[in-house]
């Protein structure tokens, strides 16, 4: 058993792509035209150390108001979708897990008409499958609906975000976490990913220490 019996769940935002900084900018957006307190840099670092549950209340937003602004964000966010970037490196990854027989797949609370477009975009070919979940719940039913078609050796996660690590965790599944996106694994030393990302190589790193 190896790399045929192995798996890699990537998150999309913030972890594929650079969008964490747009969705601040078109928050920003909102925030001036309703009233609300604009967040400066400093501060967007320093909501980095919170879970975005955490970000929610700190910014006085209720669960059903916050589903409805992350899609109003979502929406102008991908309104132009060249102007979506993938992390410096991270498509010679996704090539790289290819070649070895391991299936990319995607797991994302974004649409999957939106992440398609930005493959589309970007002549992204490897990736087996997309798995759309939702804004407000975590992945645990998802992964774990997925992980129950087939018995895998070795299933990894590889993501941006404190609730996808626990929840990574939780089931068993290796875990990696990625230093450039939405939260600060510095930080949140009560969720301890199986791996920290500094670079996208990190990952096959990682990855072929358990795939001979």
């Amino acid at each position: 058993m190896g790399a045929a019996d192995s798996v890699v769940f990537f998150d999309f935002d913030g972890t594929l792509v650079n969008t964490i900084e747009h969705y601040f900018f078109h928050y920003n957006e909102y925030a001036r035209q309703n009233n609300k307190p604009v967040i400066s840099s400093a501060k967007y670092q320093e909501l980095r150390k919170n879970s975005l549950e955490e970000v929610r209340k700190k910014l006085g937003i209720n669960l059903l108001k916050a589903i409805f602004l992350n899609k109003k964000l979502t929406q102008a966010v991908y309104q132009d979708v060249s102007a979506i970037r993938f992390v410096p490196g991270i498509i010679d990854i996704i090539n790289e897990i290819h070649c070895k027989k391991i299936p990319v797949f995607i797991i994302s609370s974004n649409s999957r008409d939106n992440i398609q477009q930005v493959l589309i975009a970007n002549k992204i070919k490897h990736i087996e499958k997309i798995i759309p979940t939702f804004r407000g719940f975590n992945k645990t039913y998802f992964l774990k609906k997925h992980l129950k078609r087939k018995a895998y050796q070795h299933a990894f996660l590889v993501s941006d975000e404190y609730s996808d690590i626990e929840v990574a965790n939780n089931l068993g599944v290796i875990s990696m976490a990625v230093k450039w996106g939405a939260n600060d694994f510095d930080e949140k030393n009560n969720i301890t990913p199986n791996y920290i990302i500094n670079d996208p190589k990190d990952i096959i790193s990682a990855i072929n220490q358990y795939i001979a």
